[in-house]
């Protein structure tokens, strides 16, 4: 009878020791759980791959400035006799994001400013 009932007790326990090591395992996947394709991409998004210098594969994706000026605003100036120079500011989503999901900001961003915006993916 003591026997059995060790034996059922280590069944149990290894049992137990699995589950939580598989929840340690795929526990970023438990946690994050990013949405999958189709993202709202329009004409002047454009998805961008490039390699980091370690070799690892990377995308982000590039909003362009809209051709039509800049609005103005309280604390931007608009000349509109000289074509500024292309800026583009490199964007880094927040922490369980992913970039396409920055999107609408950054269109809002290249209109208002004529900027365009790089929302660069983590690894």
């Amino acid at each position: 009878m003591l026997k059995s009932l060790f034996i059922v007790a280590g069944l149990l326990l290894c049992i137990y020791v699995g589950l939580l090591l598989m929840l340690w395992a795929r526990q970023e996947r438990i946690v994050f759980q990013p949405p999958g394709p189709p993202f709202d991409e329009d004409s002047t998004t454009v998805r961008v791959d490039y390699t980091a210098s370690d070799g690892q594969p990377l995308f982000g994706y590039l909003v362009e400035r809209s051709p039509e000026k800049p609005e103005s605003s309280p604390g931007l100036t608009v000349d509109s006799t000289s074509t500024p120079a292309p800026i583009t500011l490199l964007v880094f989503h927040g922490n369980a994001e992913i970039a396409a999901w920055s999107l609408p900001w950054a269109r809002e961003v290249a209109r208002r400013t004529g900027a365009n915006v790089l929302v660069a993916e983590y690894r």
